[in-house]
């Protein structure tokens, strides 16, 4: 119902109904469920899945790894880690 925007949180454990959540009383509603809830766009936006965003490039190189082989550093062919070239990219 908060998501719906029916009631607002006063502070912690209270709440109180808003302008829409009084309107929606004044209807004597014989349930107040999901389906109910459909009806309000920000409900529907909160439980809509949301996309990643396209513009965030995706890396298409998947390594697997062994659970039974030790993990080891990638250096990139660098001597030591704590070499200033070994980080640059």
């Amino acid at each position: 119902m908060k998501k719906a925007l029916l009631i607002d949180s006063t502070r912690r454990g209270f709440i109180r109904a808003t302008e829409r959540g009084l309107d929606v009383l004044k209807k004597d509603p014989k349930r107040i469920d999901v389906n109910f809830l459909d009806q309000f766009l920000e409900f529907v936006e909160f439980r809509t899945p949301r996309r990643e965003d396209a513009s965030i490039p995706v890396s298409h190189s998947v390594e697997l790894l062994d659970p039974k082989r030790p993990l080891r550093m990638r250096t990139n062919g660098c001597a030591s880690v704590s070499s200033p070239n070994c980080f640059t990219g």
